[in-house]
């Protein structure tokens, strides 16, 4: 982690988060970016994000092409998928629902596509218009 913070402190960013959880008790710091040296601009990219990272996103690359998908699922499904994975945490849950719930009618309405539950394989076909 010195190492994500030092990249920080020198600007290498176009965005970044850290934030506290609980793991198994214990807080922790998890961390995530996206460096300004790793966007290309004739390259085509998936990233995903939350809203004020998109919003960070299109402040710091507006010169990039690029489409917003909200991916709409219920909270049963989510729950189950986040279930099945290993690092599965309930504290840490409840505070994503919490946070997720806050900001899906903003992310629904800013993003250029929503997608629900049963159409996530629409996505591909959306990107293949894009051109």
């Amino acid at each position: 982690q010195r190492q994500f913070f030092d990249a920080i402190d020198k600007n290498e960013f176009i965005f970044y988060q850290h934030y506290n959880v609980l793991v198994g008790g214990k807080n922790d710091v998890w961390v995530y970016g996206l460096k300004k040296n790793s966007i290309q601009k004739n390259k085509d990219y998936v990233l995903i994000l939350d809203l004020r990272t998109l919003k960070e996103f299109e402040a710091n690359c507006g010169d990039v092409k690029y489409k917003s998908f909200y991916l709409n699922i219920s909270d049963n499904i989510r729950y189950d998928r986040a279930k099945k994975r290993g690092d599965f945490n309930q504290d840490e849950w409840g505070r994503r629902e919490v946070s997720d719930k806050l900001v899906r009618d903003v992310c629904m309405c800013d993003c250029d596509f929503v997608v629900y539950d049963n159409e996530l394989k629409t996505i591909l076909e959306l990107m293949k218009k894009w051109d």
